[in-house]
């Protein structure tokens, strides 16, 4: 006569394989969504990147003192549609040095209106500066 007991040591060793198992897989699927959501925000953070590595660049471009000392005051209107997302997905340094740059931009547009040509090629200096160094935090925070 055979005794069959719902508590064998198979059955324990079978429950027991079973819950590892099950328990592997989860942290594995955690593991996976997580590595999923870093590559995600990576891509979305390039894109936003790009987007206001571009807007920098034009405006950058658009400030030129060489005769009117005039600059494109559309494209510094429009300041709000492409930093939305680079506010959202970026580092607190990158913010940071893009609110400085917004700045000096602000103080250039008041001097200019002010008719302040030497405060203007002043902040307009400093500007190029913060352009370099808000683009390399950028370049950084891309690569981790």
């Amino acid at each position: 006569m055979m005794n069959y007991s719902l508590l064998s040591t198979d059955t324990i060793y079978l429950f027991i394989g079973s819950l590892l198992t099950l328990a592997l897989g989860a942290v594995g699927w955690i593991i996976n969504s997580r590595n999923e959501h870093k590559k995600w925000l990576r891509e979305k953070r390039y894109e936003a990147y790009i987007g206001i590595m571009k807007y920098l660049s034009d405006l950058h471009d658009s400030i030129q003192f060489d005769k009117d000392f005039e600059f494109d005051r559309d494209l510094l209107k429009s300041v709000n549609e492409v930093s939305g997302p680079t506010n959202l997905l970026s580092s607190k340094k990158v913010n940071e040095g893009l609110l400085v740059f917004m700045a000096h931009v602000r103080k250039l547009v008041e001097a200019h209106d002010r008719g302040d040509k030497t405060e203007a090629k002043k902040t307009s200096k400093d500007l190029f500066k913060i352009h370099s160094i808000t683009l390399e935090l950028m370049k950084k925070e891309i690569q981790r």
